[in-house]
């Protein structure tokens, strides 16, 4: 089971084994570019049903999906961590400083507070990045940069090595900070 946005999907894989009294069993996935975001906690269990029809149910397991390309490094303030690679440890300060900042200004601004985790994945080149999102069709693809992106509730992609890599933060966290306003019970 993958959280996301809105409910938690819920997706089944069925294993093949030979019935025993001790049995071991390996399920494996494809995924699809951008299937599962980087930072998504995932929880699974298995289910195994007997001829006689009684079921066994584990406990639930839980991981944290990353994008397993890089060696990521990060760094965390309040609610926020940001992470980074083959960068310098000053880099992720910055990228973090930033980060804060502007979800501080967007906060006082917009009249709402943060009360979630979110995570901030800074990639360092168009091509990386690209294989975290999901394809949006090869024409696309291979003509637009994303130069930034919320891809789950609490996850947002940013292209570390553009330009205004700071202006896009922002940009980015004001659709974090508009969800928090419109979601908002009052």
């Amino acid at each position: 089971r993958q959280k996301s946005e809105r409910s938690a999907p819920i997706n089944r894989q069925n294993a093949e084994f030979t019935p025993a009294k001790k049995v071991e069993v390996k399920a494996e996935r494809k995924l699809e570019r951008g299937q599962i975001p980087p930072g998504t906690e995932v929880e699974y269990y298995w289910e195994a049903a007997d001829a006689a029809g009684k079921t066994l149910k584990t406990p639930t397991q839980k991981f944290t999906y990353m994008d397993n390309r890089f060696n990521w490094q990060q760094k965390s303030g309040g609610l926020v961590t940001v992470f980074w690679y083959n960068q310098s440890a000053a880099y992720g300060e910055q990228r973090l400083k930033v980060t804060l900042e502007a979800l501080a200004r967007l906060e006082k601004e917009i009249g709402v507070k943060a009360e979630e985790p979110l995570k901030v994945f800074f990639y360092n080149s168009r091509a990386d990045m690209q294989e975290a999102l999901g394809s949006r069709g090869t024409t696309h693809d291979d003509q637009v940069t994303t130069l930034g992106t919320v891809v789950a509730r609490d996850v947002v992609l940013i292209l570390g090595d553009h330009a205004e890599v700071d202006i896009t933060t922002a940009h980015e966290l004001t659709h974090v900070a508009v969800r928090l306003a419109v979601e908002n019970p009052l």
